[in-house]
Parts: structure tokens; C-alpha cells; sequence
């Protein structure tokens, strides 16, 4: 698969994710009005963050991380339709679990925040409204 001296497409993939699940908390340290609970981490990068340089790199290192995902995955699995039907399967099911689990944090939030209705008041924006 690779030469030996060089990392393995898997191995540059977790090295990618876990560099990038490790910028977080190292780019909020040097961020003082940085809130991990009300900003994005997009914040982060941000060209006046003084954190910037390291979320930067965060996300580079999730890009070679997931190029690196592709890569590995491309290469370990045998070629056949029905084999990458079944990844594709577990992968969406996975995702989709993440995401009905997210729901229950994200109305939690939003009753403890008075809901989407109070945020135009709040924020300023006829966004939302026009969401709800």
C-alpha cells in the first residue's frame, strides 16, 4: 500500500481529524472573548482572531484528513457495487443518528433561549422570522 517511511492514507486520516478535533480548545485558549458554547468555530479563523493561524491550520489538517479518508477507503475496499452501497449505508446511518441525537441539545438550547421567535428581538434579523 505505501513505501515504507511514509504514513498510510488511514493513519494521515486520523492524524488529520485529531489535529483538527485538537485546534479547537488550543485555538479557544488563545481566543479570551471566545465562548465554544455561543460562537462557531469559524470565529476562530477568523482574519482578527488572534487564534486564527491555528484554527487555519485545523483546517487543513481536517481537509488531508478526509481527502486522506477517501483515499484509504478507495483503496481497502474491493471494487463492486454492492460492497460501496453497504458503506454508503452505514455511513448515511450514522450521520442520520448524529443528527436526530443533535436535536435534543438544540431544543434545549432554544427553550432555555426563548425559542426562535424571540430571536429577531434579540438579534436584529428578519431572517428567522421569516424561517418560523
Amino acid at each position: 500500500m505505501s513505501t515504507p517511511g511514509t504514513p498510510s492514507p488511514s493513519r494521515l486520516a486520523v492524524g488529520g481529524f485529531a489535529a483538527f478535533a485538537l485546534s479547537i480548545p488550543l485555538a479557544g485558549a488563545f481566543h479570551p472573548d471566545y465562548s465554544h458554547v455561543r460562537e462557531g468555530i469559524s470565529a476562530l479563523a477568523a482574519t482578527d482572531s488572534p487564534a486564527a493561524p491555528i484554527m487555519i491550520a485545523g483546517f487543513l489538517a481536517l481537509a488531508l484528513g478526509t481527502v486522506a479518508a477517501g483515499v484509504a477507503l478507495w483503496v481497502r475496499l474491493p471494487v463492486g457495487v454492492a460492497d460501496h452501497h453497504v458503506v454508503h449505508q452505514l455511513a448515511s446511518l450514522a450521520v442520520f443518528l448524529v443528527l436526530v441525537i443533535a436535536m435534543f441539545p438544540s431544543a434545549h438550547g432554544l427553550r432555555r433561549n426563548g425559542g426562535p421567535r424571540a430571536w429577531p428581538s434579540r438579534r436584529g434579523s428578519s431572517v428567522s422570522s421569516a424561517c418560523w
